[in-house]
């Protein structure tokens, strides 16, 4: 019986679940004569054949751990009239019981089942199933497919104790990394090694620690990556912040030579030292809430009015138009639908190009031509929100709002001459 068949049992499809197995070895089974002189009225497999079948298995099952456990005891044969020793024959005092995963009559020699369980592995399969799986994911992911009572209570039974072998595979792949940087008189530079760990949702987080070279990592909250600070929920607050405050330390310095610069020469040094820290990989942010990106909106305010050399409390918008800059949420969709041309047409990295695929119908159209990409299809078991933060999600859904024009443009450049001025309209009249 394999595990499908157990799990469809317990999902109230008995019936459905067993006349496979059934169909397949019950007229070869010895067990068929002892079943039909039982019930000799029954001459079609049903529930009542298949509970009875269990019982069957049941029975057997705990009257041969009875055995098991009976002290040996000796066998006398005619042998003994002829002079001969007597043969004897012993049971097993006990025998260790079967682990949850392992069932069946099938039981492993102890140097097996010793070796499976200090490798970490299934005692049903023998594989290292879940080595790598977040145990309270897994068994909250099959309860929501409908998966529970016994079966569920088996799976977690198994799992209860055991532990998934994310940080041992970390460091093995660090260790091999620092092996080969060794070979080619290069070095791993342990200090500047940060570890983060991102959690699914509804997952507790967790203190991981990886060894490499007799150094231990731990893991931290945020982590530096090309000057772009992950934090372990992805909501890149911490990167925000950081944004800022360097963003404001060049206003401030910038503020205080002002008088001594022209309006075009302001405009030229805030462009090249806040405008372009705004923008570096702000590709990230993405699908983020208003309040999330708002502390930079209100660092381009205050770099458009010291261009003009206005008030703190001056309006801004008319600044903003007069410049030709974009607000902080445009600049995000700009950066964002830059990328998505390039993976249409085939020159973004193949990561990109994988996320998006043109939309096809199915009959011929005017539309056909008109260089859309199909939406991402929602999720059953993901959020929202989680979903629209996605390039996959995002991509489609702005792009399919761009003009025909800017749609099929045949050059980033003509792309972007068009793609600036419709954002410039929808976010600055």
């Amino acid at each position: 019986m394999d595990f499908s068949v157990l799990t469809e049992m317990d999902l109230e499809l008995r019936e459905s679940g067993m006349r496979r197995p059934f169909g397949e070895h019950f007229s070869k089974n010895s067990l068929r004569p002892p079943m039909m002189s039982w019930c000799p009225g029954m001459s079609r497999m049903d529930s009542t054949l298949i509970s009875l079948a269990i019982r069957i298995d049941t029975r057997l099952h705990e009257r041969w751990k009875e055995r098991a456990r009976r002290v040996a005891c000796p066998i006398t044969t005619s042998a003994s009239l002829l002079g001969l020793p007597p043969l004897t024959a012993s049971l097993p005092k006990s025998l260790p019981e079967p682990e949850p995963m392992q069932f069946g009559r099938v039981r492993l020699s102890p140097e097996e089942r010793q070796r499976q369980i200090s490798s970490r592995s299934c005692l049903y399969c023998g594989q290292a199933a879940f080595d790598t799986v977040n145990h309270q994911i897994l068994l909250s992911t099959l309860s929501e497919l409908g998966i529970s009572g016994a079966a569920h209570a088996w799976i977690a039974s198994y799992l209860t104790g055991r532990s998934y072998q994310v940080a041992n595979r970390i460091s093995a792949c660090l260790a091999d990394i620092s092996v080969w940087m060794t070979d080619h008189h290069l070095k791993l530079n342990l200090g500047k090694t940060e570890l983060l760990f991102l959690p699914g949702k509804d997952c507790p987080l967790h203190d991981l620690a990886i060894t490499v070279d007799n150094s231990i990592v731990s893991s931290s909250q945020s982590a530096k990556n090309l000057g772009v600070i992950l934090d372990n929920t992805l909501s890149f607050s911490t990167n925000i912040k950081a944004v800022a405050r360097s963003c404001r330390f060049m206003l401030y310095n910038i503020r205080r030579v002002r008088p001594c610069l022209t309006q075009e020469a302001a405009q030229v040094l805030i462009q090249a030292l806040v405008i372009s820290r705004l923008d570096y990989c702000n590709s990230l942010l993405a699908g983020l809430p208003a309040c999330a990106i708002k502390p930079l909106q209100l660092i381009q305010n205050a770099a458009a009015r010291l261009v003009f050399n206005l008030p703190k409390f001056s309006h801004v918008t008319p600044l903003l138009r007069s410049l030709h800059w974009l607000p902080v949420e445009a600049r995000i969709r700009y950066k964002t639908m830059v990328l998505a041309y390039g993976a249409v047409r085939g020159t973004a990295p193949q990561y990109l190009q994988a996320l998006i695929r043109p939309y096809t119908q199915t009959r011929a159209l005017r539309s056909s031509t008109s260089g859309l990409l199909a939406s991402l299809p929602l999720r059953k078991y993901s959020s929202r929100s989680a979903q629209s933060k996605l390039f996959a999600a995002l991509a489609p859904q702005w792009w399919n709002k761009l003009p025909h024009d800017a749609r099929t443009a045949e050059s980033i450049t003509t792309f972007r001459r068009h793609l600036k001025p419709h954002l410039f309209k929808e976010y600055l009249g």
